[in-house]
């Protein structure tokens, strides 16, 4: 990994079947993984939506683009 990323969360699993997907955040605030404005994985850049906030550090979420 590049040494110039911070990691905000990982995928953990899909969530429904709209393309929501559970997210594990490492944010103090789990409102606040959207603050950062549009991530990256290094290859590709994604807008993501918090459609809830399951706990603490626990998100469902929908990623622009991806239905499935």
């Amino acid at each position: 990994m590049n040494s110039d990323f911070i990691c905000l969360g990982i995928i953990t699993s899909p969530h429904g079947i709209k393309g929501h997907v559970k997210i594990k955040t490492f944010t103090e605030n789990p409102q606040n993984f959207t603050s950062y404005g549009k991530l990256t994985d290094g290859i590709t850049t994604y807008e993501i939506n918090i459609i809830q906030i399951v706990s603490k550090n626990t998100i469902i979420a929908k990623i622009n683009n991806i239905t499935s």
